[in-house]
């Protein structure tokens, strides 16, 4: 039986801008359970870097949580002193890879005095900073730690990243596009070397991506995220091979393939969240639109095993 490490409930998060509200978390709800990889995946805007920052209550203004809570290991994350978030919780428990390495490291340090400084107590770690960045299977480590940022490549960079996120044996790594600015082949190499490294810390993560690929090569479950919406969630095997949600189709329609002739896009654009579409957000671009759909948000229907879709079709 999965036992739950993080569980969002309900999340509301608006941002109070000149143009109006933004209403960018509208009523996000799902689980991540101990030792999975979980994909959040969708198009860029739709909420899910901001769904990340709620967890590490990263939310400043002019944005807002609304309602909702963050539980994980049992405590809600959202009401803790922010002493207490700070101390316990980030960059201890739960640790973030950003998706521009270079720009999260401190451009004045050597890699070594950063990696060290999550360390406590004072005294020589070199030793452990060497272990850590060969670790991440960076070649001439010795050398990496007296190097600068600017003087690393960007999978260099993002190695460095992984090694500094997973030092502290977090319980949930937040890994947010990780891999975005990589070529190809780095991509692969990093998203391979992060589910080692995670299956060997024993380690959850939440991956943040708008590329269903990579979902389908690195995670055991998906939650599918649409203008601030989750829409779909299961296995990445049952929403990749049976997507539910129309968006979901759409999505996977749009996947370049061997056997694909031609791909097909989804039509309309993402609605301005400034003023969202009422009831289902995706329904001015749905191709089995109802009348119902327009005026009543769908909630969640069990459609398997651990399969969920929010539609007005199931």
């Amino acid at each position: 039986m999965a036992e739950t490490l993080l569980e969002i409930k309900d999340l509301y998060v608006n941002f109070y801008t000149y143009r109006g509200i933004v209403r960018a978390i509208n009523g996000v709800s799902f689980t991540v359970e101990k030792g999975e990889f979980f994909g959040l995946v969708g198009e860029t805007g739709c909420g899910k870097s901001v769904t990340a920052s709620a967890v590490l209550n990263l939310i400043r203004n002019p944005g807002r949580i609304e309602s909702g809570q963050v539980v994980f290991k049992g405590r809600d994350l959202l009401s803790l002193p922010a002493d207490t978030f700070r101390s316990e919780i980030r960059g201890k428990e739960i640790t973030m890879i950003m998706q521009h390495p270079v720009a999260a490291l401190n451009p004045v340090m050597r890699v070594g005095e950063q990696i060290a400084e999550v360390f406590p107590g004072k005294g020589d770690k070199t030793a452990i900073v060497v272990e850590k960045l060969r670790e991440v299977n960076i070649p001439e480590p010795e050398k990496i730690a007296l190097s600068y940022p600017h003087q690393l490549s960007g999978g260099m960079a993002q190695r460095v990243m992984i090694a500094m996120m997973l030092a502290p044996k977090p319980s949930l790594l937040i890994a947010d596009e990780p891999t975005t600015a990589l070529d190809v082949s780095v991509q692969a190499q990093v998203l391979k070397l992060l589910k080692e490294l995670v299956a060997r810390h024993r380690s959850s993560v939440l991956l943040i991506t708008h590329d269903m690929s990579v979902v389908a090569e690195t995670c055991d479950r998906v939650g599918v995220m649409y203008a601030g919406d989750i829409v779909e969630t299961g296995s990445v095997e049952e929403v990749i091979f049976n997507p539910l949600h129309p968006y979901t189709k759409g999505l996977m329609a749009a996947i370049p393939s061997e056997d694909k002739k031609k791909l097909e896009g989804i039509p309309g654009v993402v609605p301005e969240l400034v003023s969202p579409p009422p009831g289902c957000r995706f329904h001015p671009r749905c191709p089995r639109l109802m009348d119902i759909c327009s005026s009543v948000k769908p909630s969640f229907h069990e459609a398997g095993k651990a399969h969920r879709v929010a539609c007005h079709l199931y």
